[in-house]
């Protein structure tokens, strides 16, 4: 993505599959568990100056305004109250892009890098078949145009749309050659295992019969999610006992069936 952005090739990422599943998270406080939402704003995305993220049922939220910039925003301070349609929410993120576009070409030395992030996008756009929806429409439109739009007045902008499938998202957006679909695959051993070394400390009690040999649970775990994995180790570590063999056998059949 980091390529892809700075290239100028994409800035529009759709990610798509396993993206409701935990992942860990490196950052200065050290490591811990968090969602794809979560590593866009830490780890992917600290240094944008604006990043805003919508969903259906929190509406647009301003994770982070560095400068002011969304405050004083003059539709904001004239209506500070943000709109949860998605269309209009929609209208009301593609009008302040523009701003930032503008304050781009207006006053020399401002240059605001944005990002948005919409969470549950096939919620908010999705690929419905059969008949006409003209909002459905005009909404994918908008989130389309982002990545295309010259009209932004060169904003650096990127922008995210995360979903379960590919095929549950609008065509529009799909369809678009300037969207990079990037998947989010489900952990590997490898990533179970970086996983359970860094979480060490927060389940001594139920990895202790793998100590020094993390690579043996966490084979044995492949093909489950993380968040899986996580909520199993908590419970083992709450009954204060520890993972066996037994125990990742049955997580297996449990995928299976």
């Amino acid at each position: 993505m980091i390529e892809r952005y700075e290239s100028g090739a994409s800035s529009q990422f759709v990610l798509h599959g396993n993206v409701d599943d935990r992942l860990l998270l490196r950052g200065r406080g050290g490591a811990r568990l968090g969602g794809a939402a979560d590593f866009l704003e830490e780890v992917l995305l600290p240094s944008f100056d604006v990043l805003l993220t919508y969903d259906l049922g929190n509406g647009i939220r301003v994770e982070r305004d560095e400068g002011g910039i969304f405050g004083s925003w003059p539709t904001y301070k004239e209506k500070p109250a943000l709109p949860r349609d998605p269309r209009r929410a929609m209208e009301i993120i593609t009008r302040f892009l523009r701003y930032c576009g503008n304050l781009r070409s207006l006053k020399p030395g401002t240059d605001p890098q944005v990002a948005v992030v919409i969470r549950a996008s096939h919620l908010v756009i999705p690929a419905l078949r059969g008949g006409l929806n003209y909002d459905l429409n005009a909404t994918a439109m908008l989130i389309r145009d982002w990545g295309v739009d010259s009209g932004l007045g060169g904003l650096r902008l990127a922008t995210f749309l995360l979903t379960d499938s590919l095929n549950d998202l609008h065509p529009l957006v799909v369809g678009n050659p300037r969207a990079s679909k990037l998947p989010i695959e489900l952990p590997s051993a490898a990533d179970l295992q970086r996983a359970m070394e860094a979480l060490w400390d927060d389940f001594p009690t139920a990895l202790s019969e793998y100590e020094g040999r993390l690579e043996v649970p966490a084979s044995g775990l492949t093909g489950a999610t993380l968040s899986a994995n996580e909520s199993l180790l908590k419970a083992k570590e709450h009954r204060g006992k520890a993972l066996g063999p037994g125990d990742l056998a049955e997580l297996k059949k449990e995928l299976v069936e």
